[in-house]
């Protein structure tokens, strides 16, 4: 029985939905590799994983914004457009989700980045250095 790495398998997906191939296919696939592999609690890992490998690629960057309001469909819109120069990427996936805790601002986190603009983090450095 052969069994391969969790990121064997992330390069794999990455190769496979680059050649533009059925999504259905690949994730059955993975699914059976993932269980003949034991590694069924890793299918967490195995999704950033190939989310890190799609932006390493230039092909795809999910960006999950965290905004304590949300934001105007051409706010996000700008928001992805400025995402792909910053990252390199042909596409951005862009998850938004509401946290009264960031105060204001907004936080932006991909698989390889990571801007932490809100105000909490800001009123938290001011803090750290009074």
């Amino acid at each position: 029985m052969v069994k391969f790495s969790r990121r064997q398998l992330a390069r794999y997906a990455v190769e496979e939905m680059l050649a533009k191939r059925p999504p259905a296919a690949l994730a059955e696939r993975l699914a059976a590799a993932m269980i003949v592999s034991g590694r069924q609690k890793e299918l967490e890992l195995l999704f950033a994983d190939i989310d890190q490998g799609l932006e390493d690629r230039g092909w795809l960057a999910r960006a999950r914004l965290t905004t304590a309001y949300p934001l105007s469909e051409k706010l996000r819109q700008e928001i992805a457009s400025h995402l792909k120069k910053l990252t390199g990427v042909e596409k951005v996936d862009l998850v938004s989700q509401l946290d009264k805790n960031v105060i204001g601002g907004f936080k932006i986190e991909t698989a390889n980045h990571a801007w932490d603009k809100t105000i909490r983090r800001q009123l938290s450095d001011i803090k750290g250095t009074v």
